[in-house]
C-alpha cells in the first residue's frame, strides 16, 4: 500500500474507495427493512439513491478517515457521526483490504504512521496548558490579542467586538474536531483570533485570515512573525473582492443581521472546495431571532447541512465600545442591575455546515413507509 502523505495520495484512495462502496451498498441494499417491497426496485434507481443520499464526498471520507486513525476506535467516532454502522463497517472492510488496518479486539490499528497531512483534535485544558507554557500567564477573559500583549480600538464601523481567550480555544477545538487537513482553510475576519490558537498548537499548519482592517492585521502579523507562524493576511473587502483560492474549510463571525450573514455565508460557501468541506458559522441569536428560518432556506440554496449547532453558547463580554453598549449599561443601572465589564453581553451559536458539491436530486421510491432505501 502507497504510503498516504499527500491529498493526492488521499485522493487516489476516495477514489477507490467510492468504486468499492457503491459495490458493497449494491450487494446488501436487498437486506434493508422493506427495500423488497419497492415497486419500481432497479439496479439505476438503487445506484442513482446512492449516488445522491449516501455517497461521502472526497472532504467527508478524509474525515472519518482521520478520525478513524488518530482515535483507534470505532465506537468514540460512532457518536459523532449522522451514520450508522454500515458506513463504518463499510470504511473498515475497504481499508482492511487496502492493507491499511488490522483489526483487534476492537481496536483499529493502522499500519501507518499517522500521516502528516492530517490534523490532530485537541482537548481545552491542554490548549489551555500550552499557552500559560508559552505566554507565561494568560487571562482566560481577556482576548486572545490582549493576552499576546497587544492593544486594539475596536473599530464599530466594522462591528469589531472580541469573544474571551477561553472561547476562542473553546471555537479552535470545534474547527479541528471537524477539519481533517494541514492546509487550505479560511478565516473570513480577523478580530476573533482563533487563527492564533491553531497556528500556535501546531505551526505548520497553513491559514488564510482576510480582513477589511490594514490597522488590526498589522498588529496580528507582527504576533504571527514572532512565533513563525505559516499564516497569510490579505486586506479584503467581501462585498467587492474576490479571492481565486479554493479551500476545504472557513470559519466566518459575521455582522448580526440578516444581510450580514447572508453576504458572509455565500462568500465563504463560494470558497469551498467542488471535492465538498465545511463552514463554521457564528451567528447572534436575539439579533437575528426567528429571521434563522430565512437562513435556513438560503443554507439550502448553498447545499449547506447544518450538522451541528453546539449548546455552549459564543458570548461577548460587557464592554462600553459602542453608542448602543453605554445606552444599555445605563438602562441597566435603571434598573439595580450593575453591568460589570467582562460580564455576559451578547450571545450567539457556533454552527457546523457541511458543503456538498452539487445538489441532490429528489428520487421517487415507491415503497412503502418502512421502505429503507
Amino acid at each position: 500500500m502507497k504510503k498516504i502523505d499527500t491529498i493526492e495520495h488521499l485522493e487516489d484512495l476516495w477514489i477507490r474507495y467510492e468504486n468499492f462502496s457503491l459495490s458493497d451498498f449494491k450487494k446488501n441494499v436487498m437486506y434493508k427493512l422493506g427495500v423488497d417491497e419497492i415497486k419500481n426496485l432497479s439496479e439505476k434507481l438503487v445506484e442513482d439513491v446512492y449516488k445522491n443520499y449516501y455517497r461521502n464526498t472526497f472532504f467527508k471520507f478524509s474525515l472519518i478517515l482521520r478520525d478513524l486513525w488518530f482515535y483507534s476506535d470505532y465506537f468514540k467516532i460512532f457518536k459523532k457521526y449522522e451514520f450508522d454502522i454500515e458506513t463504518i463497517i463499510r470504511m473498515l472492510k475497504f481499508l482492511k483490504k487496502e492493507k491499511l488496518v488490522e483489526i483487534k479486539k476492537n481496536k483499529i490499528k493502522f499500519l501507518q504512521a499517522f500521516p502528516p497531512i492530517f490534523t490532530k483534535p485537541i482537548r481545552e485544558e491542554e490548549v489551555i496548558k500550552f499557552f500559560k507554557r508559552k505566554l507565561g500567564s494568560i487571562s482566560l477573559e481577556k482576548s486572545v490579542l490582549e493576552n499576546f500583549g497587544e492593544k486594539h480600538d475596536w473599530k464599530e464601523k466594522y462591528d469589531q467586538l472580541p469573544i474571551d481567550f477561553n472561547l476562542a480555544v473553546f471555537i479552535a477545538r470545534k474547527i479541528l474536531d471537524y477539519y481533517p487537513f494541514r492546509d487550505r482553510f479560511l478565516f473570513v475576519g480577523a478580530d476573533d483570533f482563533v487563527y492564533l490558537i491553531i497556528g500556535l498548537i501546531d505551526p505548520k499548519m497553513s491559514l488564510t485570515v482576510i480582513d477589511i482592517d490594514e490597522d488590526l492585521i498589522s498588529k496580528t502579523k507582527k504576533i504571527t512573525d514572532k512565533f513563525d507562524l505559516t499564516i497569510n493576511f490579505d486586506k479584503a473587502d467581501i462585498r467587492r473582492d474576490k479571492i481565486e483560492k479554493k479551500f476545504f474549510g472557513a470559519f466566518l463571525n459575521p455582522p448580526y443581521t440578516y444581510q450580514g450573514v447572508l453576504k458572509f455565508l455565500k462568500f465563504s460557501s463560494n470558497q469551498i472546495d467542488d471535492k465538498g468541506g465545511v463552514c463554521f458559522l457564528v451567528l447572534g441569536d436575539e439579533s437575528i431571532g426567528n429571521r434563522v428560518l430565512f437562513l435556513q432556506r438560503e443554507m439550502n440554496k448553498m447545499n449547506l447541512i447544518i450538522r451541528e449547532i453546539s449548546d455552549r453558547k459564543i458570548y461577548y463580554g460587557f464592554q462600553d465600545v459602542y453608542q448602543e453598549d453605554i445606552r444599555w449599561k445605563k438602562l441597566s443601572d435603571e434598573i439595580g442591575l450593575k453591568l460589570k465589564k467582562r460580564d455576559p453581553y451578547i450571545s450567539a451559536s457556533l454552527c457546523v455546515l457541511e458543503k456538498l458539491p452539487c445538489k441532490p436530486k429528489k428520487i421517487k421510491i415507491e415503497g412503502e413507509i418502512y421502505s429503507y432505501l
